[in-house]
């Protein structure tokens, strides 16, 4: 997806219901990627509407069927790219495997402001996998 500023965007603005409200969404499987994985790294755009205020967000992910996110985070008023890394797999604490990616799923997490004015906005969301692939050389030999 490209970023089309707030042409289409996921937003929060009322404070009722209080505290995070999500929004995840599975991935396609991975294709021809092998090797070992050593790290995903999701990417937000992200930004507010109107003054600063209490409004926050964070960034989510699935992982093994259990919800992780990042540090909470306050946008600014135009948009950003903000990430967060995770090296390892939140729920099993060891290297992600492919299998791991294809269940994946990334999220946006916002929680408005108390007044109700302010919107948080996400206009863009995506996720960075980064491997070492295994390379296959071939074998010649001679009789």
């Amino acid at each position: 997806a490209t970023l089309d500023s707030d042409t289409t965007y996921i937003a929060r603005q009322t404070s009722t219901p209080s505290g995070l409200l999500y929004d995840t969404f599975a991935l396609p499987d991975h294709t021809i990627e092998n090797g070992t994985i050593s790290q995903i790294k999701v990417y937000a755009q992200m930004r507010r509407t109107g003054s600063p205020g209490a409004a926050t967000y964070v960034i989510a992910i699935i992982a093994s069927g259990v919800l992780h996110q990042s540090a909470s985070d306050a946008p600014g008023d135009t948009y950003t790219e903000y990430s967060n890394i995770w090296t390892v797999n939140p729920e099993t604490s060891v290297d992600w495997t492919w299998a791991n990616i294809d269940a994946l799923e990334i999220g946006i997490g916002i929680n408005p402001s108390g007044d109700g004015i302010i919107q948080t906005r996400c206009s863009q969301l995506y996720v960075e996998v980064t491997y070492i692939p295994v390379v296959f050389i071939p074998k010649v030999f001679f009789l």
